[in-house]
């Protein structure tokens, strides 16, 4: 950011240029006013705008723009600090491609972009605001699905979309667990399997889905009706043509391990100095018959002391480890050391 960093950025097709306190402390930015933000969660929080020069990513440069100056995420949510955003600025202006698989990102200019059929299905769709949003149905049900690559969930189905069609009793096994953290702070769901749904022409199985029971927050909003994000997405390299409102999704073969699943443990765990909060324990999981409660800090896992750093490995642990598999944790409760035993168990 005006030359200075390198700094840690989320990209994302739900959001806008979001520049932490640490960029605008370092780079010498000087914020005017005040307005309200909010996301996923009911909460909300307050930013500023903020003048910048130049944004570079690689040989991309973003320049003479305008960004919003807020806090990203805490530290706690990721592990690790999160410093920015980039968002519909960005990928309106230039064709992007998400690889998910090679953990890559392609900017290609629009001038030189020409499609062809190794991007894989076309899937038009139109802007909601400044999302990309996709006709498409879940089960029989015909639905408009925000498509937003900062959500680290598959689907989350609105608030109004849950109570217009009686969700929550279509289906009854499942569970009410944290999802994700953004903006506005905790996001809940009632999370279940859902066989099937479709964007466009794009048929997608075995999915680990939220129903939103938000009261506030972007998934409360009754004018689309889910948030489709990027373990959905991980699935497919994923093409973003703005310039012409078009999709293309290209299946990754053979399928990623990790889709599809959801978290064994029945927990939500935050970083926090010297170990792993527990923010959230979903009732009758295995975490909860381990014996954890919110307000523990988990301090090593089969003997070795967690990192904040890891954090995401470890989430990624406690949804792909089979069923089954028994974790040896340290927790610390009242200043008190205790070792417990979490034997993983699918809860959806």
């Amino acid at each position: 950011v005006n030359g200075k960093g390198p700094y840690t950025f989320i990209v994302d097709t739900g959001g806008h240029t979001l520049l932490s306190s640490r960029i605008v402390s370092e780079v010498g930015l000087t914020p005017v006013g005040r307005s309200v933000e909010s996301g996923a969660g009911e909460g909300h929080s307050t930013t500023g705008f903020v003048h910048y020069d130049e944004i570079a990513i690689g040989d991309v440069r973003l320049r003479d723009q305008t960004g919003f100056a807020t806090e990203i995420y805490d530290k706690s949510v990721e592990g690790i600090a999160v410093d920015g955003m980039v968002g519909y600025e960005l990928i309106r202006r230039m064709v992007t491609t998400i690889d998910y698989g090679r953990r890559t990102i392609t900017f290609t200019d629009p001038a030189r972009f020409t499609p062809d059929s190794g991007l894989g299905v076309a899937v038009p769709f139109v802007f909601y605001d400044h999302l990309p949003s996709v006709a498409g149905s879940i089960g029989d049900l015909l639905a408009m699905f925000n498509i937003d690559t900062g959500s680290r969930s598959e689907i989350d189905i609105t608030s109004p979309f849950v109570a217009k069609h009686d969700l929550r009793s279509r289906f009854p096994k499942g569970t009410s667990a944290v999802t994700g953290w953004g903006v506005g702070g905790p996001s809940r769901d009632y999370m279940f399997r859902l066989s099937s749904l479709k964007l466009g022409a794009v048929d997608v199985d075995h999915i680990a889905a939220g129903l939103s029971f938000d009261k506030g927050g972007s998934i409360s909003d009754p004018n689309y009706d889910a948030n489709i994000g990027s373990a959905l997405l991980k699935r497919f390299v994923v093409t973003f043509d703005y310039a012409h409102r078009m999709m293309y999704l290209q299946r990754i073969q053979p399928t990623p391990p990790d889709v599809g699943t959801f978290d064994r443990s029945g927990l939500w765990i935050n970083a926090k100095a010297g170990g792993y909060e527990v923010v959230q324990v979903a009732s009758d999981s295995a975490g909860a018959k381990a014996g954890l409660a919110v307000g523990d800090v988990i301090v090593a896992i089969d003997g070795k002391p967690v990192e904040s750093e890891q954090l995401s490995d470890t989430r990624l642990r406690l949804r792909n480890d089979p069923p089954g598999t028994t974790l040896l944790l340290t927790v610390s409760r009242s200043g008190q050391s205790r070792p417990l035993t979490l034997t993983l168990a699918d809860q959806i």
